[in-house]
């Protein structure tokens, strides 16, 4: 970005006053950000487009609360929710290998 910071200085600074150049500098920085938000989605999140937290079950217990079993960074956590937030209830182990 700097880079590209420095080349619309150089230019705003040959354009000088004149119409054209001004169009021409207004066109160049509308590309760079166009470039820039391209970039930033694609590298937006370090997970690879991989969910961080994913849910394996839910089951409600009432209206609005119940409680879920959720997967992240390897972790399998048991969770009750609610009205008054989310509370870490258990961590299970790892899952075991089912036999065919």
């Amino acid at each position: 970005m700097l880079i590209a910071g420095t080349a619309l200085v150089v230019l705003a600074v040959a354009a000088g006053g004149d119409l054209a150049g001004r169009a021409l500098c207004a066109m160049a920085v509308v590309a760079l950000l166009g470039l820039a938000a391209v970039a930033l989605r694609r590298g937006r999140g370090a997970s690879g487009g991989q969910s961080v937290l994913s849910v394996l079950e839910r089951h409600p217990m009432a209206k609005d609360s119940g409680v879920a079993v959720l997967v992240t960074q390897g972790r399998r956590l048991v969770v009750g929710y609610g009205p008054a937030g989310v509370t870490l209830l258990a961590e299970l182990g790892p899952p075991e290998e089912r036999l065919p």
